[in-house]
């Protein structure tokens, strides 16, 4: 067994006794852009693009080297996060860049970053910000060249077997996301039963059973429009998990006394395109911000098949489609015309038989999905411990 001995560094803690430690200043330095603002728009977008949520995204930074890099996030919510960047690296402007240097292996120095607790500073902003003359101060392994290789290579060869059944197991629940979508669009609209259809008349329903019929969403809902304040009325947050008491981490606003009021039992709905799916019927009387649509159901109709039905991709995009805007945060859907949308409205018994049979359906779906984060989160886990004990020292490669 190796002589181990006291690094002295909290994050280290027992390290070889022949390893050296220096700053992380030693082996690695910092650099920022280095292209102007006016060479981004004249970069060809075929040859560096970069790709955001919404498709491909004009240019905010772009850093010239000639050789591989890594790219450490700086601000906001990722701050600290860490990735191999190739050379000429295009990259979304929150991104700092480390080069290795003093004959340190890039690849050690990113597991060895993967390791490092690298906590913002504390400044005057809300938004979390690290500084390289901070973080560069942070004491580190400084190790042979062979015993870096060596790391690496024992390293990378787990990491391709651990990330390959991390990314199977994604692969798993992507397709049980999938499948359960599929259950809800064809029950909400063809039912649980076999029948025989008829064209709806419906782009976006297609065919429903013969003995169901058409209406507007006005025959099952009316607005709720009532303005009330968070101080009278509980927030409430609008997400994909349905209506629950406002998030810590959701955003706020200082017009706390400019709300829609929920009551129990109603449905409530974001109306923009970028939280689509975001809806649900609320447990809690409360208030939520404007951009939400209440409504209040009317009798003849089962609030828990339409919440399916709305959560439906197809009935998603058809809301959608009503809105107005110009991307898909300032994208909304206003009630004046949803309203108008033409839904299927199947016998309420026969909604209520819908509904539960998805509760059932949908819950053993969530379950193996549930088992399958579960099994992602321990590979993760497994993966971090085990870089942080061979980059460190804990272990040897043998």
């Amino acid at each position: 067994m190796r002589e181990m001995k006291q690094s002295g560094i909290e994050w280290l803690g027992e390290i070889p006794k022949d390893w050296k430690i220096c700053p992380l200043w030693v082996i690695c330095s910092h650099a920022s852009s280095n292209i102007s603002q006016q060479e981004l728009f004249d970069i060809d977008n075929g040859e560096f693009p970069i790709f955001g949520a919404s498709g491909l995204i004009k240019y905010v930074d772009f850093f010239r080297q000639e050789k591989p890099c890594l790219g450490i996030v700086k601000d906001g919510a990722g701050v600290g996060n860490v990735y191999l960047l190739p050379k000429q690296s295009s990259v979304i402007g929150t991104m700092a860049y480390i080069i290795s240097k003093n004959k340190i292996n890039l690849k050690f120095l990113f597991y060895l970053f993967l390791s490092m607790n690298i906590k913002p500073n504390n400044v005057s902003t809300t938004i979390p910000h690290i500084y390289f003359s901070s973080y560069g101060k942070i004491k580190v392994p400084y190790i042979s060249e062979e015993t870096q290789a060596a790391i690496v290579n024992y390293l990378n060869n787990k990491c391709i077997k651990l990330d390959s059944l991390i990314e199977n197991e994604e692969k798993v629940i992507s397709e049980l996301k999938k499948y359960k979508k599929s259950i809800i669009q064809k029950a909400t609209t063809k039912g649980i039963s076999k029948c025989e259809l008829k064209d709806s008349g419906v782009e976006w329903i297609k065919e429903i059973p013969t003995h169901w019929e058409v209406i507007r969403i006005s025959g099952i809902y009316k607005i709720r429009n009532t303005k009330v304040s968070d101080k009278d009325y509980q927030p409430l947050s609008v997400g994909y998990m349905g209506v629950v008491p406002q998030l810590e981490n959701a955003a706020k606003t200082n017009d706390g006394d400019n709300r829609k009021l929920v009551m129990k039992n109603d449905f409530v709905i974001n109306s923009r395109a970028d939280r689509r799916g975001a809806c649900g019927i609320s447990n809690f009387d409360g208030s939520v911000s404007l951009i939400n649509i209440v409504l209040q159901p009317l009798k003849g109709g089962y609030n828990n098949y339409f919440e399916y039905l709305f959560k439906s991709t197809s009935f998603s995009d058809e809301f959608y489609r009503w809105g107005n805007g110009i991307v898909d945060d300032l994208w909304s859907t206003k009630w004046s015309e949803m309203k108008r949308i033409l839904i299927p409205n199947p016998p309420i018994l026969e909604q209520k038989a819908i509904a539960k049979y998805l509760d059932k359906k949908i819950a053993n779906v969530d379950k193996t999905i549930l088992i399958k984060q579960q099994k992602i989160a321990e590979l993760k886990e497994y993966k971090k411990t085990l870089i942080y004990e061979y980059v460190t020292g804990k272990k040897e490669v043998v």
